[in-house]
């Protein structure tokens, strides 16, 4: 439609059913619809008048009240005394999915990121890269950008490069090597979802809950049935270990620093004590990331 026939009620009506059963998507959908008209504006390509998509005017006293929003949640994540043995599980599936899920929970990455590797990331070999074995992945890729200059290093446990070494190469596709790859039946070659894995975690846990035994859910999280939810990718691979790297009494590892653990997860912003920060911390790293590999594995002989 013509952009000055847009109303808040015309956009009430279209997100009111999203505005409730969604989290963040309508507030980011609508923030760029107010952004757009703010420029129309700003530059004269339209007449002036108020912004439709201004949550702090008419739109927000239309759209339902924050009482009948879907509430926020954590991530289900796996406790971390049955990481082994969810590890130990996984080494029964010997599929490609398989590879992710333990690729991306030993390198603490970020679902998307993990999934999204490529070959050309990866260096095995210090002639190739003075910090190998490492994966070196973009800044551009990543969640925080802006803030940090530096792209993010992964330094890799001997778990992970022994993985990788073990996995099969494609061609590459439109110029993307990626790692943990599928090929369609016209020969085409793409990345793994996530949801991929999180359907592969399903699969697991219905498999064991026929034989009887426990499934891998996050017991401080119920769906709407009152049953326990199943684990995801994303808050088993940060949530799980940073509960591991921060409990050193508990899982009977060193101490390690604070900065260490926060790059390993990639929790890194440019305020006062990060200001002169130019590089990750590579060499504690790889000592945290090669403990939490020996962990994940330690019920695997």
């Amino acid at each position: 439609m013509n952009a000055q026939d847009l109303t808040p009620e015309l956009l009430a009506q279209a997100f009111k059913y999203k505005w409730t059963t969604m989290i963040d998507t309508p507030e980011r959908v609508i923030g760029e619809i107010k952004r757009a008209f703010d420029f129309a504006l700003r530059s004269g390509k339209i007449q002036p008048c108020l912004n439709p998509a201004d949550l702090k005017g008419r739109l927000r006293d239309l759209l339902p009240p924050d009482s009948m929003r879907a509430q926020k949640s954590h991530q289900p994540a796996l406790p971390v005394d049955r990481i082994p043995e969810l590890f130990e599980e996984l080494q029964r599936h010997p599929s490609i999915t398989s590879k992710l899920i333990q690729y991306t929970i030993l390198t603490v990455s970020r679902a998307s990121n993990a999934r999204l590797s490529l070959w050309s990331e990866i260096y095995f070999d210090t002639k190739d890269h003075p910090q190998a074995p490492i994966q070196v992945t973009k800044r551009d890729e990543m969640k925080v950008k802006r803030v940090i200059k530096f792209d993010k290093e992964t330094p890799l446990s001997d778990q992970a490069v022994n993985l990788l070494k073990n996995l099969p190469k494609f061609v590459a596709s439109g110029g993307y090597d990626f790692v943990f790859a599928k090929a369609s039946v016209e020969g085409e070659i793409s990345p793994l979802s996530e949801a991929t894995c999180n359907s592969m975690i399903r699969k697991i846990n219905s498999s064991l809950i026929k034989k009887g035994e426990l499934p891998f859910v996050d017991p401080d999280l119920e769906n709407p049935d009152g049953s326990l939810r199943n684990i995801t990718l994303y808050g088993t691979a940060r949530a799980s270990f940073e509960a591991w790297a921060y409990d050193s009494v508990r899982f009977n590892h060193k101490q390690f620093s604070e900065k260490a653990i926060e790059h390993c997860l990639d929790h890194v912003t440019e305020k006062y004590n990060n200001a002169y920060l130019r590089k990750s911390v590579t060499g504690e790293m790889r000592e945290i990331l090669q403990a939490w590999a020996d962990y994940c594995y330690s019920k695997i002989k």
